[in-house]
């Protein structure tokens, strides 16, 4: 069968457009954002209340010869990487997802091929789902952008759980909570 009787056939076929689609969701989160993120947060990372963003995050990594902290900008050209501290702009309350976007990574592969990850987030700069965080990111403001939520897993090596198989293997998240939300 030819390329264009294939697609006339699907044209053809076409179901009806069915009902309109729902309006805009409204969800609303209950219950304290930082607590909420923390919670869900924790699940698969680990998450350090702060109280000052001038806070040194390369102390807290000390046993690690290479940290690379963004958010006193320091800069590397090198991939090989123990440490990458970085400031994330959003955190979802739901998931705890944070968005983190070009401006602030450095290189944009160096939070996926370094050995573990540290993000800085700002209390003040949490929501409570998905459908709001899409609200607050300007898409065409930004040339890259990713929500992290944790170190990838997969038991699908042998049989066996594998943690950060696809990125860094922990992700550790300074929660700033001097910042008024």
């Amino acid at each position: 069968m030819s390329k264009g009787k294939i697609l006339n056939a699907i044209r053809k076929n076409k179901p009806s457009d069915g009902p309109p689609l729902p309006g805009t969701l409204s969800i609303s989160m209950d219950g304290d954002p930082v607590e909420t993120f923390t919670r869900i947060a924790s699940e698969s990372s680990k998450v350090i209340k702060i109280s000052s963003s001038s806070e040194d995050f390369k102390a807290h990594f000390r046993d690690f010869e290479k940290v690379v902290d963004y958010t006193r900008d320091d800069e590397t050209r090198d991939l090989d990487i123990d440490v990458l501290v970085i400031k994330g702009q959003l955190g979802v309350c739901e998931n705890g997802a944070i968005w983190v976007d070009e401006n602030t990574m450095g290189e944009r592969i160096l939070p996926f091929v370094c050995q573990h990850l540290a993000i800085v987030l700002d209390s003040k700069d949490l929501v409570g789902n998905m459908h709001e965080a899409y609200g607050k990111i300007k898409p065409g403001s930004i040339g890259f952008g990713v929500f992290i939520a944790g170190p990838s897993k997969t038991a699908d090596i042998e049989q066996s759980l594998v943690i950060g198989a696809h990125g860094p293997r922990s992700l550790t998240i300074f929660l700033n909570t001097s910042e008024k939300i």
